[in-house]
């Protein structure tokens, strides 16, 4: 019998998780959010200044030396108070970091996370993301991934390949939010997704040991191994099979749930268009164009559409209200 993808068996992990969560069932749900991958043994600093979205390029103190053991006692000029690293509680049980809600954090800010990859072996892993604003990842003091993208908070909606080398390995992630309070969803597992058996998180060193990594302004990041994503099979698929209908619908769908960025929004639009145009479209395929549009007209016409393909379509019907 042929297995699922561990990324879809990563996906019913969080349908799990969730009505572990909503059954009260908590040795299940900390075992889910273990093979997860979720990130623990996290140390926050924050919040900083990113009104206008200016904090992302800011190089603030902790990411001077990324690498480096936390000095516990040392303070820098925050947004508004004085900040320092801090150990983060686990206190969320969905996956969903908000150091913000622990910090007092104001909108428009950018917080920091700190935790150290323990690896019994050199080997290649995928931290896999998602956040509601801009962020940088280094690894042992390498910038390795950025992202300026602005956009709602899903899960695994990136993922950068970390190359671990035995023993620990020093992870730092900026998030910097517009608008509201940096949150995100962090997780390693294998390339390919699922467990990573072989890595842990460990809490970073403190004190005024530890090696300092070297300041380099503009640094852009190194480009890590690579790794399996959703999108990259999906898009594989699309390419591969150009009239595949329901390859396009899936990555459609994809897009549409997951909301990489602005660009990828418009490539969601791009494909039902093209859905459309490889002829006797039904129902579905104008609601997928309506939920592409951008503009109100524009989703009331592909409605439309799709009510005149199946008059008696409940879902088409309800959207038009």
């Amino acid at each position: 019998r042929r297995r699922a993808h561990p990324l879809v068996q990563d996906r019913l992990r969080w349908l799990r998780l969730a009505e572990a969560r909503a059954t009260g069932r908590s040795a299940e749900a900390q075992r889910l959010r273990t093979e997860l991958g979720l990130l623990t043994q996290l140390y926050t600093a924050g919040p900083f200044d990113n009104e206008g979205g200016v904090g992302h390029r800011k190089r603030y103190g902790p990411e001077l030396a990324p690498a480096s053991a936390l000095r516990l006692k040392r303070t820098w000029v925050g947004k508004g108070t004085v900040v320092r690293w801090r150990r983060l509680p686990r206190v969320f049980p969905d996956g969903v970091l908000r150091p913000g809600a622990l910090l007092e954090s104001p909108d428009s800010s950018v917080i920091y996370l700190r935790t150290d990859l323990q690896a019994r072996r050199a080997r290649t892993m995928a931290l896999r993301l998602g956040t509601n604003g801009a962020y940088r990842v280094w690894l042992n003091g390498i910038l390795v991934a950025e992202s300026t993208a602005r956009r709602a908070l899903r899960a695994d909606q990136d993922a950068v390949g970390l190359r671990l080398r035995k023993g620990r390995n020093a992870l730092l992630v900026k998030l910097a939010a517009e608008g509201s309070a940096p949150r995100a969803i962090l997780r390693v597992t294998r390339p390919k997704g699922g467990p990573a058996r072989d890595v842990r998180c460990v809490a970073p060193p403190t004190g005024t040991s530890g090696g300092v990594t070297v300041f380099r302004p503009g640094a852009k990041p190194v480009a890590g191994p690579k790794v399996t994503t959703v999108r990259a099979a999906l898009e594989g698929a699309t390419k591969r099979r150009p009239k595949d209908r329901a390859a396009r619908r899936a990555l459609i769908r994809f897009h549409l749930a997951v909301q990489p960025d602005d660009r990828r929004l418009d490539r969601a639009l791009g494909l039902a268009r093209e859905l459309i145009a490889l002829g006797t479209p039904d129902a579905d395929a104008y609601r997928l164009l309506a939920a592409s549009e951008k503009t109100t007209d524009a989703q009331r016409r592909a409605l439309e559409a799709a009510v005149k393909q199946s008059p008696k379509d409940v879902r088409s019907l309800a959207a038009l209200g």
